[in-house]
């Protein structure tokens, strides 16, 4: 599954953005800061999980970069039952030191965070 999630094209989930896979455009916005992927209930930042007859099942990648941001982004991939069903979408993403963290509400938002705090080199 995380396979999967690193290997979706970025503009299948934000129209705005030029084809190439996401693992791949994550590592373009922060550089060589080390990426923890893991699979999750999808779930809002507050930590309560979404469950249901058949829950949410997001790839979810966190990353800390060295001045102290932080990035991450939740991506919706399946289900609990199906597993990897359907379109992936956006699920969660925000940028910015622990505590006040700003969110993107698309793709194509996180460049501006990311390049608006630190002055990185972005897409």
């Amino acid at each position: 599954m995380i396979a999967y999630a690193k290997n979706v094209d970025v503009s299948r989930l934000d129209a705005k953005l030029r084809k190439q896979r996401l693992g791949p455009w994550i590592r373009s916005l922060i550089g060589n800061a080390k990426q923890e992927w893991r699979i999750d209930y999808c779930h809002p930042r507050t930590g309560n999980p979404i469950y249901g007859a058949d829950p949410s099942l997001c790839a979810q990648m966190h990353s800390r970069l060295d001045d102290g941001h932080e990035l991450t982004v939740w991506i919706a991939i399946g289900s609990h039952k199906n597993g990897i069903k359907g379109p992936p979408t956006v699920w969660l993403v925000y940028f910015g030191v622990p505590g006040q963290e700003l969110p993107a509400l698309k793709l194509s938002d996180l460049p501006g965070l990311v390049r608006g705090v630190g002055g990185r080199k972005a897409l």
